[in-house]
């Protein structure tokens, strides 16, 4: 349904409740990636999100938007909400194939059966008819305001650095939770792995950094499954598309998706710090935090803060 790649289909038209920006750009890099390899040509990605209550992805889909030129995307501003869910594909101006049903766009309708959905065959015409209609109440989404509702960490540091090193602490359960950024074995942000990661040994990149997770934080069911990609945001405005842990760390680390001098970059210059400079605990003192905190806001979308 969204990758029918062996009829030339070029356009996507969708109209959906609640999407996913990491979900979106996962599925625009299996379709470029099938369509390229057989000399076909992907023109556009067309999204609706109709409900007012789902833009937590805000950031992502900003992101997503600046990095993908074949993609455009919109939120709804009518009165009510759209609740619909609907995907019509053409090639050129000839319609190919509709859907419409209950899945959203979304990694949880598509990819991990955590939701019970059925799509039908329907009208690509209608479908893209009804996707204009709607149009003329909609805001291009790089267009708007971001604003979104966080939860500050309530645990008070001092400038020693109190936060228990190599624990997680939660603020709310399975909703919002403290990670210590030091290694309670060395009292000291490891060399070589975490914010240093790059500083490993034959490692090319010495700004690579993963986020390390400690205790209960790495369980299922606050964080996505292994290799499941989501989004990022933080409380300086920055998007991340992310996915957990490799096959040999397993659930262990928090790393990007594309690449891990992402992450080394960011905290470097947050942390007012040179690039390639190997983190220290004294860089975290000095900066005035030695833990970060990580709340889910959907089951694709979590918000890191960092601040001071």
């Amino acid at each position: 349904m969204l990758n029918p790649r062996k009829n030339g289909a070029s356009e996507l038209y969708i109209v959906s409740g609640y999407a996913s920006a990491s979900f979106a750009n996962r599925h625009i890099e299996n379709i470029l990636e099938e369509y390229n390899h057989h000399g076909t040509q992907l023109s556009s990605i067309n999204l609706i999100i109709g409900m007012k209550s789902a833009r937590n992805d805000d950031l992502g889909f900003k992101r997503l938007i600046a990095n993908r030129d074949i993609f455009n995307a919109y939120y709804y501003e009518g009165l009510g909400d759209v609740h619909c869910k609907m995907y019509a594909w053409f090639s050129g101006n000839e319609p190919f194939c509709g859907f419409s049903g209950s899945a959203n766009y979304s990694t949880e309708a598509f990819i991990n059966n955590k939701q019970k959905n059925q799509m039908n065959s329907d009208s690509a015409v209608q479908i893209k008819k009804y996707f204009r209609s709607l149009l003329p109440d909609c805001k291009a989404i790089q267009d708007t305001q971001t604003v979104f509702a966080s939860t500050k960490s309530s645990y008070q540091e001092n400038i020693d650095g109190d936060f228990p090193f190599g624990e997680a602490i939660w603020e709310i359960p399975d909703k919002n939770v403290s990670i210590s950024l030091i290694s309670s074995r060395l009292n000291e942000v490891p060399q070589k792995h975490g914010l240093n990661w790059g500083q490993n040994r034959g490692r090319l990149r010495r700004d690579e950094a993963v986020l390390q997770l400690y205790g209960s934080a790495k369980k299922l069911g606050f964080l996505p499954e292994t290799k499941e990609t989501f989004t990022l945001i933080t409380d300086d405005g920055q998007a991340f598309d992310v996915t957990l842990g490799q096959k040999e760390t397993g659930r262990h680390v928090i790393q990007t998706t594309n690449d891990n001098t992402e992450f080394g970059v960011y905290f470097r210059n947050r942390l007012g710090l040179e690039l390639g400079t190997l983190v220290t605990l004294n860089h975290l003192k000095n900066y005035g935090r030695t833990f970060f905190t990580l709340e889910k806001k959907d089951e694709e979308t979590f918000f890191l803060d960092f601040s001071i």
